[in-house]
């Protein structure tokens, strides 16, 4: 009887054990999905936001992009363009003439009222373009 006994427990002890380790097992197999699920969730969201953020970005460019050009649709606007766009062409030549040790320009070209004559010039074709463009 003694032996039938320990037999029953011994078998007892091992089902437990069996028992115990198939619990673990399940424990940490749900943690990984759980930790999966989360990390998938957080990518979602975040490229979510990402998105959010370029699309917000771009509508702004958009909404600035329209007001830019509505004011250039005037005679001052074509003025405040040149303008613009006399300063860029010196800032770019005077970035040019900074980080390199020779530049080699023809003499009109060093002057800065030729450059924004030149500068000038273009934005006159391109509103002469735009005005044939529009005529009936």
């Amino acid at each position: 009887m003694k032996a039938e006994r320990e037999k029953r427990a011994s078998i007892l002890e091992s089902e437990g054990e069996r028992q115990s380790s198939i619990n673990v097992a399940e424990g940490e197999k749900q943690a990984r999905v759980l930790a999966a699920e989360a990390e998938k969730s957080e990518q979602i969201l975040k490229a979510e936001g990402e998105a959010n953020a370029i699309i917000a970005v771009a509508n702004a460019k958009a909404e600035a992009l329209e007001k830019v050009g509505a004011a250039a649709n005037t005679q001052d606007g074509q003025k405040a363009v040149q303008l613009d766009l006399a300063e860029q062409a010196i800032a770019a030549k005077q970035a040019i003439a900074r980080d390199s040790s020779v530049v080699l320009l023809s003499d009109s070209q060093t002057n800065a009222s030729n450059v924004v004559a030149e500068a000038m010039t273009i934005v006159n074709r391109l509103n002469d373009v735009q005005v044939k463009n529009d005529a009936p």
